[in-house]
């Protein structure tokens, strides 16, 4: 019995110390006001020629904490980022109100940022370098299993990078016999095909693979053609 108890107790420690281990760091900043936070962040992209990207959310948030440890571990999703955006982790918990002077800050953080959280979080919020929303973005399109999937971040950054004169888009044609990657002029609206799947039966586009490689320059494709 007592050498039972011992075992269980060693088992409780080493699960204890593995989790540990791999806790994901909290990266968001709860004593800072996140309107300066952001103001500071402007000037500084201002003065790089970059954009602003927010990541709204919290140390309470798994998925908050998730991406801020992907997008330092992941070496090309992090050299996008350094190269395009000022990168900041914006502390916001909707769940802790506060009194009412917190309550009026966060109604103020909110509206600036377009009132972001009715898509969840963690929800990217990409300013230009006068402070202007641009685009809002929810991370659950970004997601792959149990963490992020690189190939969907670096098409989202791309997109949206301070250079950038297309987005890129996939379409699934109504019956599946026809399904394109596009790229749409960012001025004029224009469209032009990237590559395209056609068949008689169906594209099975659940199959279909994509990765933008070298900067977003290049583009490696699964393709279900026989030539």
């Amino acid at each position: 019995m007592k050498k039972t108890f011992i075992i269980t107790i060693l088992m409780v420690l080493a699960i204890t110390i593995a989790n540990a281990q791999t806790a994901l760091k909290k990266v968001y900043d709860e004593t800072i006001d996140p309107m300066e936070q952001i103001d500071k962040a402007i000037v500084k992209a201002k003065a790089e020629k970059k954009f602003v990207i927010c990541q709204l959310g919290g140390n309470w948030c798994p998925w908050c904490l998730k991406f801020a440890d992907f997008a330092v571990k992941n070496e090309a999703v992090s050299k996008v980022i350094a190269d395009n955006f000022v990168y900041l982790h914006v502390n916001y918990n909707p769940r802790k109100a506060g009194d009412e002077a917190a309550k009026q800050k966060a109604a103020k953080l909110m509206k600036r940022l377009d009132n972001p959280a009715r898509f969840g979080f963690p929800v990217f919020v990409i300013l230009d370098a006068e402070g202007k929303v641009i685009h809002t973005q929810d991370s659950s399109f970004l997601e792959e299993g149990s963490s992020y999937s690189e190939t969907k971040v670096l098409r989202f950054l791309n997109c949206w990078t301070p250079d950038s004169k297309e987005v890129t888009m996939e379409y699934n044609q109504r019956g599946h016999h026809l399904y394109q990657m596009l790229a749409m002029n960012a001025e004029t609206g224009d469209l032009r095909v990237i590559v395209e799947e056609k068949a008689n039966t169906f594209v099975n586009y659940s199959r279909l693979w994509s990765k933008f490689i070298n900067n977003g320059k290049q583009l490696l494709w699964t393709s279900e053609r026989d030539n």
